[in-house]
């Protein structure tokens, strides 16, 4: 039986992280490489190759250090940084998308829908840290709030003076004395960011192009998954499950009966769901309203700012997440786990149309009745 060392499995991890990353980078260069060529043939291309090449190579140099970030957070065995860690690739996939389209095409009249996957990831970032942060170790807080900051000094791109992202972001790391390995790595990963931009953008991104973009707009991780669209993703899994990913806008969808709903990564959604679902689970949203008309059980996972209304619902539970308002019916069961900002409400005892809010502790299995009658259980708070 063949038996593999630490370093060896350790090798082989950093080789896999390596080849995922450069197959990112890989689609995005075959993909404007397709479009250069048919702006050529037009005769639409606004810049030289070099000065696309120079710019775009000064980005990747920062490449390495990033793969050296992602495997040592796969390393750290802590979930959230993984998290973090695979969400700054996304950020910074998002951010080359435009500096590659700033090369080859003029500035978008509404850039809004441009820069939104930008600000998206920035948020889940922060989210993470936030709800994660206060309850981790010293250590690892360091490293989630270092991953939070170093996602900040991507805001150049949104607009916001460049030289004055990276000084504030620089600071921070002094002022927090922000340090380990995760960290030393995010602020290194800053530094090169400056010098790139000194060189590139120093004013901000700069638009030399003579085309159009508005046919590409994005989401940050459609583009790791190598496809141009709106980023929304929505699929059936062997028709029991139905799963809806990247949500920021409104959505209706009829659900099949008895059939399991999973709503993950929706940043200013508002999703209504019809027809009889068995459950609902919400992870990792932010600022994102679900209304779900008949459905057993839902679970609200790692999330922040968050409305679910669900009149039927006879089990919620409700955990790691910041900022929550539930609107449930007569009878349920709600149990929580590290939550803050929650807000409950259920009919009153006269009027369906009434609502009643109802003060749920944390770490506490309440049964609500109408009107805001509870009894409460205490229930264990040992979920990580």
């Amino acid at each position: 039986m063949d038996t593999k060392s630490p370093s060896q499995e350790k090798k082989e991890d950093g080789e896999i992280l390596v080849d995922a990353l450069s197959s990112v980078v890989n689609r995005i260069n075959e993909t404007y490489s397709r479009l250069a060529k048919l702006e050529k043939q037009l005769n639409l291309h606004p810049r030289s190759t070099q000065e696309y090449s120079d710019t775009v190579k000064h980005y990747d140099q920062m490449l390495p250090t990033l793969l050296t970030l992602l495997h040592a957070a796969e390393q750290s065995k802590v979930f959230p940084l993984q998290q973090q860690s695979k969400l700054l690739v996304s950020l910074w996939s998002a951010t080359r998308q435009l500096v590659v389209l700033a090369t080859t095409h003029k500035k978008p009249s509404e850039w809004g829908p441009y820069v939104a996957p930008v600000s998206n990831v920035i948020s889940e970032i922060n989210t993470i840290y936030e709800i994660e942060g206060p309850k981790a170790e010293e250590s690892v807080a360091v490293q989630l709030q270092a991953l939070s900051v170093l996602a900040q000094a991507f805001k150049w791109v949104i607009g916001v003076s460049p030289i004055t992202v990276v000084v504030d972001t620089k600071n921070a790391f002094v002022k927090e004395k922000l340090t380990g390995t995760i960290a030393e790595l995010a602020e290194r990963i800053v530094a090169e960011l400056s010098d790139y931009l000194e060189t590139h953008h120093k004013c901000g991104i700069e638009w030399k192009g003579v085309r159009d973009p508005t046919h590409l707009v994005w989401d940050a991780r459609s583009i790791v998954g190598g496809n141009l669209g709106n980023g929304l993703k929505t699929k059936h899994v062997a028709k029991e499950q139905w799963i809806c990913e990247y949500l920021t806008k409104s959505q209706d969808y009829e659900c099949a009966d008895e059939q399991q709903c999973f709503v993950s990564f929706a940043n200013q959604g508002t999703l209504n769901i019809t027809g009889k679902a068995a459950s609902l689970s919400l992870s990792s949203c932010s600022y994102t309203t679900v209304t779900i008309q008949d459905v057993e059980s839902v679970e609200i996972v790692n999330c922040k700012e968050v409305k679910v209304i669900c009149p039927t619902a006879t089990e919620v539970h409700v955990e790691r997440t910041a900022g929550c308002h539930i609107i449930t019916g007569p009878t349920a069961e709600i149990s929580t786990t590290i939550v803050t900002r929650l807000k409950v409400e259920t009919p009153s005892e006269t009027n369906d149309k009434e609502l009643v809010e109802v003060t749920i502790p944390t770490g506490i299995k309440i049964k609500v009745a109408k009107g805001g009658k509870i009894t409460t259980t205490a229930i264990s708070n040992d979920k990580k």
